[in-house]
């Protein structure tokens, strides 16, 4: 049996190899790996997206019912640091005159932007509007109008 305990803020999205059906109570995904001959290996690799970036500690343990000559080398905790993603997602909620956008505030460099269309060619404009932080969040609140508009982040 293999149980990966992840930290609060850290989400699994997939495992493989696909053969072995894996759950997932709380921190807890655990998964039967089957029999190995002494010295037999195998390799596992989880999926994972953490909600913020950091670093982050996740416990692996392998147990079995057979008892392990070397049980010493049945737990991992790897140490997994994790960056802000290349393009962060966008959050977005809208009262009745205003829609206000949020990222992550980690994700320096990025301007927010819209255009009217999206059929080519596209014409992207920086939008107009001041961002605060708030809860490690870059927020921009803007009126909402009768045309439709989409967003985006970018990097110049």
């Amino acid at each position: 049996m293999i149980t990966n305990t992840l930290p609060a803020g850290v989400t699994l999205l997939s495992a493989s190899p696909t053969n072995i059906v894996f759950s997932q109570t709380g921190p807890d995904i655990v998964g039967p790996v089957g029999h190995f001959e002494v010295g037999a290996s195998t390799n596992v690799t989880f999926t994972l997206m953490a909600d913020n970036p950091g670093t982050y500690s996740i416990q692996t343990t392998v147990t079995g019912d057979v008892t392990d000559p070397n049980p010493a080398n049945n737990t991992s905790r790897p140490v997994i640091r994790v960056g802000v993603p290349v393009a962060p997602f966008i959050s977005i909620s809208h009262s009745s005159d205003t829609l206000t956008m949020s990222w992550q505030a980690a994700a320096t460099g990025f301007v927010l932007q819209s255009a009217e269309s999206l059929v080519p060619p596209v014409t992207w404009a920086v939008v107009s509007g001041t961002i605060t932080v708030s809860a490690d969040q870059n927020v921009v609140t803007v009126p909402i109008s009768s045309a439709m508009r989409f967003y985006r982040l970018a990097k110049p």
